[in-house]
């Protein structure tokens, strides 16, 4: 968390009492101008000249009892800074690991603002997001729907990213909060970029390629801006990490997809094997067990190699003799899986297939 740092108010010159309040007796402006000077050399004469205006108006309580309000001590106007506090990162919660500060497009990304000993007639709090620059390749955000908000107590304010960073622009938005007597603070720098999770999958409904046996899943994910076309600037792939090999699954090469498009939303997936490879020279038991997950890049934050949340699974190929012949069998489900030395979460979805062997 971030706060202000209370400065020391300093000394501003005394002024006239004459030249601030109307006319009365000499006794009165005698006492006036102790009451003010005593003030300009406590709190200062910004301060001092709110409260004269409170006077002269009758909106709060007047340096002076006048007949119609009681006496106040002038040390009883004597307020320290108020101490306002706000997140060190803006960061959404569907943010992963290892990537930088970001809040997604078209969703609430919520910031907590502390405030503690703001007194009843001090400045409001001013809530706003700023950018290093003019444009918006930096990208916008809105606070509660506005470009700004006034607090005047301890609030959650909801940030929503209306235009994505641009590439090569990453960072450079902040969180400012400004307090007339406090000062001023900002967050670190962060930018609005979607990013896929949550990947599915299923069959697709394919035959594999001839000479090939297995299955074809579909795999489906989303972004956490709920727009797939969001991901413009995002690229996926798969990452295979082979736990078990036995029989004529031991010391075979791995095959793993390439980068592609995330903004697609989907992309078919191979689980087969050659047929020659499974029935040379004779079937015999085998198993293969390995863990998927899957990775992205983003252009708009810079952030490379990231692991997907939620898009573990556990696939497993098995050659086994039942009932006098042999079988193939095809199994994915979701697994919590550590990818690129992250765990994620399990994806969903289950897949099951079994066929005879030729």
């Amino acid at each position: 968390m971030r706060s202000f740092t209370e400065q020391p108010k300093t000394s501003q010159p005394a002024t006239s009492a004459k030249s601030t309040l109307p006319a009365r007796t000499h006794s009165r402006q005698s006492r006036d101008a102790a009451s003010i000077l005593h003030l300009q050399r406590t709190i200062g004469n910004r301060a001092v000249q709110r409260q004269l205006h409170r006077e002269r108006t009758g909106k709060g309580p007047s340096l002076e009892s006048d007949g119609t309000r009681p006496h106040r001590d002038p040390a009883e106007f004597l307020q320290s800074p108020p101490k306002i506090t706000i997140p060190e990162h803006v960061r959404a919660p569907s943010t992963p690991e290892g990537m930088p500060d970001r809040i997604p497009p078209r969703v609430d990304t919520p910031v907590v603002i502390n405030i503690a000993g703001l007194s009843p007639y001090s400045p409001a709090v001013k809530v706003l997001v700023i950018g290093d620059g003019p444009g918006t390749s930096n990208g916008a955000v809105t606070i509660d729907g506005a470009d700004s908000v006034l607090l005047r107590a301890s609030a959650t304010v909801q940030l929503r990213g209306m235009i994505q960073t641009k590439p090569g622009s990453a960072g450079n938005l902040k969180l400012l909060v400004i307090q007339e007597e406090a000062g001023f603070m900002y967050s670190s720098g962060f930018s609005v970029s979607s990013v896929p999770q949550n990947v599915s999958t299923g069959l697709s409904g394919k035959d594999p390629v001839p000479g090939y046996m297995g299955i074809v899943a579909l795999n489906t994910w989303e972004s956490d801006s709920r727009d797939i076309a969001d991901l413009d600037e995002v690229e996926i792939k798969e990452e295979i990490y082979v736990k078990e090999a036995t029989g004529s699954y031991k010391g075979a090469s791995q095959y793993t997809s390439g980068w592609m498009a995330a903004a697609s939303g989907y992309m078919d997936d191979h689980h087969t094997d050659a047929v020659k490879n499974l029935t040379k020279p004779i079937p015999q038991a085998s198993s293969k067990a390995v863990h998927q997950g899957f990775i992205f890049n983003c252009a708009r934050t810079g952030a490379a190699e990231i692991p997907v949340m939620n898009s573990g699974f556990l696939i497993t190929r098995s050659i086994v003799f039942e009932n006098w012949e042999w079988l193939y069998e095809n199994r994915k489900i979701g697994k919590t899986v550590i990818v690129k030395g992250t765990t994620v979460g399990a994806g969903r979805g289950f897949v099951f297939h079994t066929t005879p062997l030729p």
